[in-house]
Parts: C-alpha cells; structure tokens; sequence
C-alpha cells in the first residue's frame, strides 16, 4: 500500500528537478557570489536567476526579493523594521495581527510589545475561520503603522481576504503598511503582490517543493532594517553569505502536475482507491492533502 503524506503545509518533498539543481549547483557553483572570479560570478549568476524566478512568482521585480533563512526570519525582520523606522520618544506604533498568525509574528509582535517598542492588538477569526475586514479595520487607530494578516491559514486551509483588507484600511488610514505571510499559499493559489496591495511578502521553499530557504517582497520605499550586520549582501539589508545552492532550489511551483494514475488514501474510514480527478479536487479543496508522489 501507497503511503499518504498528509504534512505539506509543514514540509513538502523535494521535486526531483530542485534535488538535481541544488545537486548540480554544490558541485559547480559553490564559489562565494561576493567575490569577482569567474566561479564566484557564476554563483552570483545562480541567486540572480533564482531572484528573478520568485519575483515573476508574485508578479514584481527582481529588486524587490530579499533572500533569507525561512520564514521566521521574514517575518520577523518586517516586525523589527517597521518598529525600529516609526519609534520615536513621543510615537510607538500600533500593529494589528490577526490572532492566528504564524508564531513567528505573533511571538515576535507580542515580544516587541512587552518591550515596549509597540502596542499590538490581535483580531479573533470568525466562527467560520474567516477573517472580516471590517474587524481589522475597527483594530486599526490612528497610530496604526503596521497590520500583518496571513493570506492561507496553515491549520484550516481558509484563504483571508488581504487584498480587501488593505482597501477597506487604507480608505480611512492610507499610511499604514501591511505584511502577509504568503507562505501556505504559494503554489497552492496564484499570489500577486500587485492585486494584493502588501507592502511585504513573505515567502517559503519547503512550502513548495523546495528547499527550506526564505525570501521577502519589500516594496521600494518600504522601511526595512537588518536583524543583524556584517557583509553587503542582499544590498545590505541580510547580510551573510548567501546560501547560493539552496536558493538555486527556489523555482516555481507552477509546472508541478499529478501523474499518477491512481492513489490510495488510508483513513479512519477505511481504505480508498482514488482516481487522478478526485486527488485533484481534494487538493484544490483542502490544501493540507497532498499524496506523496514524486514531483
């Protein structure tokens, strides 16, 4: 019997063609890309093409992604920035999470908070696991600085509404920047930064068949200060040398198709033979199902 991998939205496998690049590139481009010879070029090469991959995954530009160490470290250096940039001896800014958020933003608003560096209110879900723009909006004072609002739950697979969030906010507070944790739903639904209207984006590999690497969207012009410092990598805003072979891993999910002719699903009702189709609108249903195949 097929085994289930029912953990994507923890960790998804590895695609075949991401194993054979990171493979290739530990081989071949291992150089450091802040150096100028001719291997280091070439690795340079490697994390440029791999910016430009995940800016055309959420239709922006290349200089708009920052690569980073996962998701943790996104989400956070947006927390920070926007603290650090809007502080002032008379002003500490308010943010607005919902009260789902990964835990890396809500461990991090509420640290910030309990330092005093920020005010923060978390906005309960609805009974059915929606989020209502009109209750972030009622969240939101004139203090506001920053609300940052998941775009697909993790947990019940319910998809939020941010694009309508950040319209119905910014009518009446149009200062205000915004953040969504994108990364359970990239691959899964089409993610435009643009129709979004997000300030900052955050992004995944392991949550799309890559490996576990991160990368930010920060719009030009959007406050953004370094977690730490040392080299310019990154234009200066992550430094550290890059992890060029599992950055080479971050391409689109897009192409990933379901092949097999049929699956076999266990489940405390028993065991059932399920057809392409049915695999297809399971997951287009409920984002968590995916059965392990290899991609």
């Amino acid at each position: 019997m097929e085994t289930v991998y029912a953990d994507c939205n923890g960790t998804t496998p590895l695609r075949k063609a991401v194993r054979d690049a990171v493979s290739e590139c530990l081989e071949e481009t291992w150089a450091n890309p802040s150096s100028t010879y001719d291997a280091a070029v070439k690795a340079k090469d490697t994390v440029e093409q791999a910016r430009e991959r995940v800016a055309k995954l959420i239709n922006s530009s290349p200089e708009t992604i920052i690569f980073t160490s996962g998701g943790t470290e996104s989400n956070n250096m947006v927390l920070y920035s926007v603290a650090e940039a809007t502080t002032t001896s008379s002003f500490i800014p308010h943010v607005v999470i919902s009260a789902v958020e990964h835990d890396s933003v809500v461990l991090c608003a509420r640290h910030l908070h309990q330092q005093g560096k920020i005010t923060l209110t978390e906005v309960e879900l609805e009974h059915d696991g929606s989020l209502s723009p009109s209750k972030v909006l009622a969240a939101c004072t004139p203090q506001t600085t920053l609300v940052t609002v998941m775009l697909a739950n993790n947990e019940t697979g319910v998809i939020f509404p941010v694009s309508h969030i950040v319209k119905h906010v910014r009518d009446v507070y149009p200062a205000v920047l915004f953040h969504t944790d994108a990364a359970q739903a990239i691959g899964k639904i089409e993610v435009d930064v643009v129709e979004l209207g997000v300030d900052y984006l955050t992004l995944v590999g392991h949550k799309f068949y890559g490996p576990r690497v991160g990368a930010l969207y920060r719009r030009p012009g959007a406050p953004l200060t370094p977690l730490f410092y040392g080299g310019g990598q990154e234009r200066g805003q992550r430094p550290g040398t890059e992890n060029t072979a599992m950055i080479s891993g971050m391409e689109s999910p897009n192409d990933v198709t379901i092949t097999s002719s049929d699956v076999t699903l266990t489940s405390s009702f028993g065991v059932m033979d399920i057809t392409p189709n049915i695999v297809f609108y399971i997951y287009s249903m409920n984002p968590f199902l995916i059965y392990k195949h290899d991609i």
